[in-house]
C-alpha cells in the first residue's frame, strides 16, 4: 500500500518557504518523516528569537491586549505571530491550448506538491507553456491586511491611474505589475517602517521577498543601471515611475523639468508623456509633451535618452540641487515676463531666438515635429532684436496654431487633477499664487520653500512672441531677453530733415492720441463720430520718391514715442491673390491695435497695385475717395534734397566714424570731399538712401576699414548709374512718344 503526506507551505520564523513532499512507501520512511517534524517543531518552540520572514525582516510583535497576545487584527486571514500562509499553483499549457492546473512550488526550489491550507494570505500561479516555459505569474491577495497596507501605500498612484480593484475583496495582479514594481522602494520602506501592524509589514514583506525572486531580472536591472548609469531598452521603463521628475531638453538645449504623467509601447518606440508648465498669455497651463525613444540594440547612457529621471542629472560637475536652483531663478525671471505690462512690452530686445518661418511658399507647418523643426531657424544677435512677448496672439497666428516648445507640440489631455499629480494640493497653491501678478517668489511660507523651488523649475526656458525686426513670430530665450537701455534721449527725431511744423504737428497729434486710447475718464471732453467705435484711428500719409525720408521719420517717430514700429510691404502679400490683401490688413491692424504700436504701410502703392485693374477701375472713385477721406494727416516730401538736408544727414554717418573703423586721414580727406565737392551729390539727386548705401557699401569694401579711395568708388559707380538711368528713361519715353503718335 502506497501513502502520500501533504504538507502545506507557510513562511514562518527563519525559515524559508520550505516542505518536503515525499512518496512513503513503508511505515518506517513514514514514521522517519515524522520524526523529522516533530525535531523542527521542537527547535522552533524553543527558540527566544523574534519572528522572522524568510528575508530574515524583524517583525515586532503586535503589544498585549485585554484578550491576550493571539487576538488577531480585525480582518486579518492569516495567522498574527507573523506567520504568513502562501499556495503555489501551476498552470500549464496543453495540447488543446487551454491551460491545466497542477501543484506549483515556490520560485527556485525542486518540483514539490503542496496543497493549501485554510487561512492562505496569497497564492502565486504560475503559467506554462507546452514546452515549460513560464510566461506569467498571477498572485491573489486573500489577506484584507495586505490590501489594505498595500493600496494605503500606493494611493496616490492608484487614484492617478484609476485603478479600482485594490478595492475589491481578492485582488489579482501579475507579479511585473508595472505599479507596484515602480512603486517598489515605498514598499519596501513599508515593510520596515512602523507603519501598519507587525501582521501587516510580515505579509507585505512575504508578497515582496516573491515578487523579487519572480521578477529577479527586472529588479536587478534597475539597480544596475542606477549604478552604471545603463540601461536596456526593454527595461528602461523602470526608471520612470509615475509622478516621478525627469530632465529633458527641447528649447536650444536648456533644461526643464518636467513630470512623468504616463508611459508605453508603440508601434515605432516607447513613448514618454510628461507634462510641464506653460504660459498662454491668459493663465498658467499644464501642457503635455511626448518623448519618443526608438528601439535600440544593447546598453545605453541615461543621460542619452530623450528625458531621464532628475537623478541622473550632471553638468560639468552640478547635480540635481544646483539644477533645481539654477531653474528655480529662471521661472522666476519667466514670471515676470509673463505679468509685464503691456507698456513695457514696447521696449523689450532678445538676443537668442527661434523663428518660425511664415512664408507663402515655405513647408506647410503642422504639428509634427519634423515638420516644425523644418519651419524654424534658430538665430542669434550680439546687439538684440526687438521683440513683443505675446503667447496669446502667437497662439493665433503663428503657423501651427499652439505653443511651441522647441519643435514640440502640447498633446491635448485633460488636467489630472489626482493626489500624485496635485501633491495633496499644494500645487495648485502655487499655480492660484502664480495668477496673481503681483505675487512673488518668496510670498511662500519658509515649509513650502522647497515644493515653490519644484513648481518654479517647471517653467519653460522660452516665452512666444513677435520678432518685429525680422517681421515673424518666434520663441525667445527667457535668458536673452533684456529692456531697453532709455540712458540718453533717441536724438533720431530731433534730427530729421523735416520741416518743423510737420514735425510739432506728428509728434502731437500721435502723442495725444495714444494718450487718448488709454484714458477712460475724458470721454466728456472727447470729440467723436455718431458711430461708437468709428474714427477713433490715426492715418498719416508720407508721399514722395523713394529715399527721400519718409519710413525714417516713421521709425524715428515710434522711437520717440517708445512704441514699436509695425511694418506692412509688398512681401506681406501673395502675389496674384487679391483677397488675401484684407486678411493681411486686418492681421496687422489687429496686432498694431493689441500692442499699442505704430503701423507703418511701405511703399503703400506697391501692394495696392495686387487688385486687378478691373477691380480699379471698376472702384477707381470709390476707391480715392475712400482713401482720402481716411487720412487725418499728409505729408509730402520734397523730389530732391538741399544742401542744408543733405549736410545733416552727411553728418549723421561721419558721426559714426571713429578709430576703430576710419583712420584719421581718411576722415580728413572725406570732409573736406564733403566742403569743396559735396554739391555733387545734390545735382545729381541724391536721396538719404543714397548716402547710406555710400557709407555702408564702401565699408565692406576693405571691412571694416572706410577709406576715401573705396568711397569715392562708390559715389563715382553711383553717379554714374544714376546717368545711365535718366538717359534709359528719357529714350523709353522717346519710344513710347512715337508708338503713341503712330497709332494715332
Amino acid at each position: 500500500m502506497r501513502s502520500r503526506v501533504l504538507v502545506t507551505t507557510q513562511y514562518n520564523a527563519g525559515m524559508q518557504p520550505d516542505a518536503e513532499v515525499t512518496e512513503v512507501n513503508s511505515v518506517a520512511q513514514l514514521q522517519a518523516i515524522i520524526d523529522q517534524l516533530e525535531s523542527r517543531m521542537r527547535k522552533l518552540e524553543s527558540s527566544e528569537k523574534k519572528v522572522q520572514l524568510a528575508t530574515d525582516t524583524p517583525v515586532t510583535p503586535d503589544p498585549p491586549t485585554e484578550d491576550g497576545d493571539k487576538k488577531a487584527t480585525e480582518g486579518s486571514e492569516s495567522d498574527s505571530d507573523g506567520t504568513v500562509k502562501v499556495k503555489y499553483e501551476t498552470m500549464r499549457q496543453t495540447s488543446t491550448g487551454g491551460y491545466a492546473k497542477e501543484d506549483g512550488r515556490p520560485p527556485g526550489e525542486a518540483d514539490m506538491e503542496r496543497e493549501a491550507a485554510s487561512g492562505d494570505v496569497l497564492t502565486f500561479t504560475a503559467y506554462k507553456s507546452k514546452e515549460g516555459n513560464l510566461e506569467k505569474v498571477m498572485i491573489k491577495i486573500h489577506s484584507i491586511i495586505l490590501r489594505n497596507f498595500i493600496r494605503e501605500i500606493m494611493q496616490p498612484v492608484l487614484e492617478h491611474e484609476n485603478v479600482k480593484i485594490w478595492k475589491d475583496a481578492q485582488v489579482t495582479i501579475q507579479t511585473n505589475n508595472v505599479l507596484v514594481l515602480h512603486a517598489w522602494d515605498d514598499l519596501k520602506a513599508a515593510a520596515i517602517s512602523d507603519d501598519g501592524t507587525p501582521q501587516a509589514r510580515a505579509e507585505l514583506t512575504c508578497f515582496l521577498d516573491n515578487i523579487e525572486k519572480y521578477e529577479a531580472e527586472t529588479i536587478e536591472a534597475r539597480e544596475l543601471a542606477k549604478k552604471e548609469r545603463q540601461v536596456t531598452y526593454a527595461k528602461m521603463w523602470t526608471l520612470f515611475p509615475l509622478g516621478s521628475e525627469v530632465v529633458a531638453f527641447p528649447f536650444k538645449d536648456s533644461p526643464q523639468i518636467f513630470t512623468i504623467y504616463r508611459h508605453g509601447p508603440k508601434a515605432d518606440g516607447f513613448s514618454f508623456q510628461c507634462w510641464a508648465y506653460d504660459w498662454d498669455g491668459e493663465k498658467l497651463v499644464r501642457h503635455s509633451y511626448e518623448f519618443d525613444v526608438p528601439s535600440f540594440q544593447g546598453l545605453k547612457k541615461v543621460e542619452e535618452l530623450p528625458c531621464y529621471p532628475i537623478d541622473f542629472y550632471n553638468s560639468n560637475g552640478e547635480g540635481p540641487q544646483q539644477l533645481r536652483k539654477m531653474l528655480y531663478e529662471r521661472g522666476k525671471r519667466f514670471k515676470e515676463y509673463c505679468a509685464i505690462p503691456g507698456s513695457e512690452r514696447q521696449i523689450l530686445t532678445a538676443n537668442e531666438f527661434t523663428l518660425l518661418r511664415d512664408s507663402f511658399d515655405g513647408p506647410r507647418v503642422t504639428k509634427s515635429e519634423a515638420s516644425i523643426a523644418q519651419a524654424m531657424t534658430d538665430e542669434t544677435s550680439n546687439s538684440g532684436v526687438s521683440v513683443i512677448l505675446d503667447p496669446l496672439l502667437y497662439k493665433r497666428y503663428a503657423p501651427g496654431a499652439c505653443l511651441h516648445l522647441g519643435h514640440k507640440t502640447p498633446t491635448p489631455r485633460r488636467s489630472c487633477e489626482c493626489r500624485l499629480c496635485l501633491i495633496n494640493g499644494k500645487r495648485k497653491e502655487w499655480e492660484d499664487h502664480f495668477k496673481s501678478t503681483k505675487g512673488d517668489p518668496e510670498d511662500l511660507s519658509t515649509e513650502d520653500a522647497e515644493l515653490n523651488e519644484i513648481f518654479y523649475s517647471q517653467l519653460p526656458p522660452r516665452v512666444l512672441g513677435y520678432v518685429l525686426d525680422r517681421k515673424g513670430w518666434g520663441q525667445m530665450h527667457v535668458d536673452s531677453i533684456k529692456k531697453e537701455s532709455s540712458v540718453g534721449k533717441d536724438k533720431s527725431w530731433e534730427e530729421l530733415s523735416l520741416e518743423k511744423e510737420h514735425k510739432e504737428n506728428i509728434r502731437n497729434m500721435v502723442s495725444k492720441h495714444f494718450e487718448r486710447a488709454t484714458s477712460a475718464t475724458n470721454d466728456g471732453k472727447r470729440i467723436h463720430d455718431l458711430i461708437p467705435g468709428k474714427g477713433d484711428g490715426l492715418v498719416i500719409l508720407l508721399h514722395g520718391i523713394p529715399g527721400v525720408g519718409k519710413t525714417m521719420t516713421a521709425e524715428a517717430l515710434a522711437r520717440e514715442m517708445r512704441r514699436r514700429l509695425l511694418r506692412i510691404d509688398a512681401a506681406d502679400f501673395q502675389y496674384n491673390n487679391p483677397s488675401q490683401v484684407s486678411l493681411v490688413f486686418k492681421k496687422f491692424f489687429h496686432l498694431a491695435h493689441s500692442w499699442g504700436a505704430i503701423l507703418l504701410l511701405d511703399e503703400a502703392d506697391v501692394f495696392l497695385q495686387l487688385r486687378r485693374r478691373a477691380e480699379l477701375e471698376q472702384n477707381a472713385l470709390v476707391s480715392d475717395n475712400a482713401v482720402q477721406s481716411r487720412i487725418n494727416y499728409a505729408v509730402r516730401f520734397p523730389n530732391s534734397f538741399d544742401m542744408d538736408s543733405i549736410s545733416k544727414i552727411w553728418k549723421t554717418f561721419m558721426d559714426q566714424l571713429n578709430d576703430d573703423n576710419c583712420r584719421p586721414h581718411d576722415r580728413s580727406n572725406i570732409e573736406y570731399y564733403f566742403k569743396t565737392a559735396g554739391s555733387v551729390l545734390q545735382a545729381n539727386k541724391f536721396t538719404g538712401r543714397d548716402i547710406r548705401n555710400i557709407f555702408i557699401t564702401a565699408q565692406l569694401l576693405d571691412y571694416p576699414w572706410l577709406t576715401f579711395g573705396n568711397l569715392m568708388k562708390v559715389i563715382n559707380s553711383t553717379s554714374k548709374f544714376r546717368s545711365d538711368l535718366a538717359k534709359t528713361s528719357q529714350q523709353q519715353e522717346m519710344a513710347n512718344a512715337v508708338t503713341d503718335h503712330d497709332r494715332v
